[in-house]
């Protein structure tokens, strides 16, 4: 599958009731945009591996504006940094991803202009996978829906833990498959699995299913995932660069 996207700053506030002003930190510091922990990690092991790690379990590592702003960047830098060779996309908590949040994501906007902010931003997203330069390897370690399996099988590779699962409700929201999957899974599973998961039947695959229709190249043990996730990117890597310099 070679296939070569702070809490504000409370400034002074005027010395009014202390359950006023403690009500507002606790709101804002509550607030689903703005979470303690940051949205998404990254760390890159000696080999030149770079883990991009989204990180709102809460959520369900779901895409909000933010979660996805913050991907661009991680990608954008991995990109660029001569250090990283290859790159691993995962998810903290039990969740890969629960695909895009529309509650944080869609405004209230005149019909036109929301449908160019899906249009723009869906391909953003998408062109993010598919232009990426260097090995992208997508560890699954949960329950992935939507985007994030459309996005995931654009990757170079795609391992998944035991607890996996792919689901693309398309059909049943009644919105079109996107992420090129209408085209793209009938490649890799032939056009009666890609019916199977892009239709009214929305079927969800385990880890292993997914191997065995096509959809994925591997699945593991859950404390398996990440130590061959890398083993997996460090091999492609050299592949790529032997390819690079032929």
């Amino acid at each position: 599958m070679f296939l070569t996207p702070r809490l504000s700053h409370l400034t002074r506030l005027p010395l009014v009731k202390s359950r006023t002003r403690t009500l507002l930190i606790r709101t804002l510091s509550t607030s689903k945009d703005s979470p303690k922990e940051p949205l998404v990690v990254t760390s890159t092991s000696p080999t030149g591996v770079t883990t991009i790690r989204m990180n709102n379990p809460k959520k369900l590592n779901g895409w909000t504006e933010k979660m996805l702003l913050s991907l661009f960047s991680a990608f954008q830098t991995a990109a660029t940094d001569s250090s990283t060779k290859a790159v691993i996309i995962t998810g903290t908590g039990k969740y890969y991803c629960a695909g895009v949040d529309l509650s944080g994501t869609i405004k209230p906007m005149h019909p036109s202009e929301l449908h160019n902010m899906i249009y723009t931003s869906n391909k953003k997203v998408f062109d993010t996978f598919l232009e990426f330069p260097k090995p992208l390897v997508a560890a699954v370690n949960g329950p992935a829906i939507g985007a994030s399996v459309t996005t995931s099988t654009l990757c170079d590779y795609v391992v998944a833990s035991e607890s996996a699962t792919f689901l693309t409700p398309f059909a049943r929201l009644g919105v079109p498959p996107e992420g090129c999957s209408s085209i793209h899974f009938e490649y890799l599973m032939g056009s009666t699995g890609a019916q199977r998961m892009l239709g009214k039947e929305a079927y969800t695959p385990s880890g292993s299913e997914a191997v065995e229709c096509g959809l994925i190249n591997e699945v593991v043990g859950e404390e398996e995932l990440m130590k061959r996730a890398e083993d997996i990117a460090e091999k492609v890597s050299i592949v790529f660069i032997c390819g690079r310099f032929k």
